[in-house]
C-alpha cells in the first residue's frame, strides 16, 4: 500500500475491531465548538463510511448512556478549538464523564482524534486537548500523564502491538511528516497506555514519542489517533480506526424527557451523480444546400 493511505486504513480497523457481532455502529460527535468544520466531519464519514457495512450517525452533543450504548464506537475529533469536556460543560455535566467511562468499561471503543491545540507553533512543545480528558477517564487506575507534540521533520514510526487482529496487522513503519495535519503524543503516568505506532525525536526504532496510542478500560477500550484528517488518505490513520463489538452489559435507565440531548442525526452516503448526457453529433455538412436544391 502506498505511504499516504496508513492513517486511513488505521481509522477503519480500529472501526472494524468493535464489530465482533455483526456490522460496526458508529457515532459521530460533530459540535462545531470542537471540530473544526462540517468539511472536516465530511471527510471523517467518507473514510468511515468505506468500512463494509457501518452504520455511522452525529450527534451535536454527548448522549445520554442508554442511548450510547447501542454503538460499538463514538468517535470524537477535535481540531484545535473548544476541548471536549469544556464544550459539554463536564464540570457541571458530571455525568457525561463517568458515562463515558462507564462506556468503554462495558466494551465500547472511544476514538479521539487528534486534538492537538497547536498554541505554540515550536516542534515538540504543542499541547493537546485530550489529556486532561484521559486522565479523568483513567482515574481510576492512575493518569496517563500525556503531552501533545509537534512534529518538526520526517519520522519514521512503527507499529508495536502484538495482540491479533485487525489493528495487529496494519502498515510498519510509517511515516510522519510535519504541515500534515498530525501530531504526536508521549504519556510517561501510572497509565500510559499502549503504542499503536511509536518511535523517537531522534529518528530511532525505540519507542517514546507515539503516532497513535490505545488504553484497555474494563471489557472496552480508548484509542487515540494523531491525525487531524486534513489530509484523509494518508495511510496508517484510516486502518486504525477501522479496527474498533457493541458494548453489553449496560443497566441505565432512561433520563427525564426534559434534558434529553439534541437528536441523533443518520447519515449515509451521497448517491453517486449521474454521468451527463452524451453531445448531440452536428448536423450533416451541406444539408442547408440540398434543402435549398429540393426547393
Amino acid at each position: 500500500m502506498a505511504p499516504t493511505l496508513a492513517w486511513l486504513a488505521l481509522l477503519g480497523l480500529a472501526l472494524a475491531a468493535t464489530a465482533t457481532a455483526g456490522a460496526p455502529r458508529v457515532l459521530l460527535y460533530n459540535s462545531s465548538r470542537v471540530v473544526a468544520s462540517s468539511l472536516r466531519t465530511d471527510l471523517i464519514m467518507g473514510v468511515m463510511g468505506e468500512v463494509p457495512d457501518v452504520a455511522i450517525r452525529t450527534t451535536k452533543a454527548q448522549p445520554y448512556l442508554h442511548e450510547l450504548a447501542s454503538f460499538s464506537a463514538y468517535v470524537i475529533p477535535a481540531n484545535d478549538k473548544m476541548p471536549y469536556l469544556e464544550a459539554e460543560n463536564a464540570e457541571f455535566n458530571i455525568w457525561k464523564p463517568l458515562e463515558l467511562r462507564e462506556y468503554v468499561e462495558a466494551g465500547g471503543s472511544l476514538i479521539l482524534l487528534d486534538g492537538s491545540t497547536g498554541h505554540n507553533p515550536r516542534p515538540g512543545s504543542s499541547g493537546n486537548s485530550f489529556t486532561g480528558m484521559l486522565d479523568l477517564l483513567l482515574g481510576a487506575e492512575g493518569a496517563a500523564h500525556c503531552k501533545g507534540y509537534l512534529y518538526g521533520r520526517d519520522l519514521l514510526m512503527y507499529l508495536r502491538l502484538t495482540e491479533p487482529g485487525a489493528l495487529g496487522s496494519i502498515h510498519t513503519p510509517i511515516m510522519v511528516k510535519p504541515n500534515r495535519g498530525l501530531s504526536g503524543m508521549t504519556c510517561t503516568g501510572e497509565q500510559p497506555g499502549e503504542p499503536i505506532y511509536s518511535g523517537r525525536a531522534d529518528g530511532s526504532a525505540d519507542a517514546g514519542l507515539s503516532a497513535a496510542r490505545m488504553w484497555h478500560v474494563g471489557q472496552g477500550r480508548i484509542i487515540w489517533i494523531g491525525s487531524s484528517y486534513t489530509m484523509p488518505k494518508i495511510r496508517a490513520f484510516r486502518e486504525q480506526s477501522d479496527a474498533s463489538p457493541p458494548p453489553s452489559d449496560f443497566v441505565t435507565n432512561p433520563p427525564p424527557d426534559w434534558i434529553q440531548p439534541p437528536p441523533l442525526e443518520d447519515w449515509s452516503p451521497p448517491p453517486a451523480k449521474k454521468p451527463p448526457p452524451p453531445p448531440r453529433p452536428p448536423p450533416p455538412r451541406n444539408s442547408g444546400r440540398r434543402l435549398r436544391r429540393q426547393q
